[in-house]
């Protein structure tokens, strides 16, 4: 296919076939970016696709025994204490003070593992997404190299423009980025 051969319909259509190919793209990256997309490729990676509250407690007690084996025997403990001293009336109300005072050490315990975990997993979640994001920008990149050398390769003097085509259409990409990423407030 030579370029003296190409009508200018030919051209507008090729033309046109490129654009949809590039708001297509778009479309993906915009899909690929949305944080249950991104959330749902961690847990897939990770190998924690469907987790349940039974499936959690089976996995801690799995990677971590020790622990689990102690936070029961906490638990036993004090349902054992409940039990025991539920038919004294004069203990009652210290019994109340002890097993709430127990529960919220227990519970500030387990809060501050949860924290340090979630805040681990949100670095995790954060650097994945960082890396993806560089890879994918890059392939992006490429790919709007290579359609635009296409392109241009049929144009007469696109050679010479090529450069600037592919700048600008990266410039023009990362503002549209920049605006979904971002979006501007009106005062």
């Amino acid at each position: 296919m030579a370029t003296s051969r190409l009508t200018s319909t030919e051209l507008e259509m090729r033309a046109n076939q490129l654009r949809r190919q590039i708001v297509m793209g778009a479309e993906q990256i915009a899909d690929n970016l949305k944080p249950g997309h991104i959330y749902q490729e961690v847990l897939d990676g990770a190998g924690i696709d469907q987790l349940t509250m039974s499936g959690a407690v089976d996995a801690a007690a799995r990677r971590h025994p020790i622990p689990t084996v102690l936070g029961g025997l906490a638990v036993g403990f004090l349902a054992y204490s409940v039990v025991q001293r539920r038919d004294r009336p004069h203990q009652r109300e210290g019994l109340k003070t002890a097993v709430a005072g127990t529960a919220s050490s227990l519970m500030d315990a387990a809060t501050g593992v949860f924290r340090r975990r979630a805040e681990e997993k949100k670095r995790i979640l954060i650097d994945f997404a960082h890396t993806s994001l560089a890879s994918g920008a890059a392939s992006i990149a490429d790919r709007i190299e290579q359609t635009i050398g296409d392109a241009t390769e049929i144009v007469p003097g696109g050679k010479e423009l090529k450069p600037l085509l592919v700048s600008g259409l990266e410039i023009l990409l990362a503002a549209a980025l920049d605006r979904f990423v971002r979006p501007r407030t009106r005062p």
